[in-house]
């Protein structure tokens, strides 16, 4: 946006306060949500997380995925054992 006003208008400014930051302030609450308490995310962490708000993707947390893989595991036995 700003370089192609830059292009179009090169004498003309841009006022920051009237840039609307929303969208910048919900990328990083959704950052905030995603590493929860962790105020210092590793590379690794940071990266997941970026990828998980830019693709649209939901993060799972650890307990939850946990669960997942006790159901999975509980699915499977009980299938075996009807077989």
């Amino acid at each position: 946006m700003v370089a192609v006003k830059q292009v179009q208008f090169p004498s003309s400014v841009i006022k920051p306060a009237l840039v609307n930051q929303d969208g910048i302030e919900n990328h990083f609450c959704q950052v905030r949500s995603c590493n929860g308490q962790n105020n210092n995310p590793t590379y690794l962490k940071q990266e997941s997380t970026q990828n998980s708000i830019r693709y649209g993707q939901t993060t799972i947390s650890p307990k939850i995925a946990q669960i997942f893989e006790i159901e999975k595991d509980y699915l499977n036995e009980r299938n075996q054992l009807e077989s």
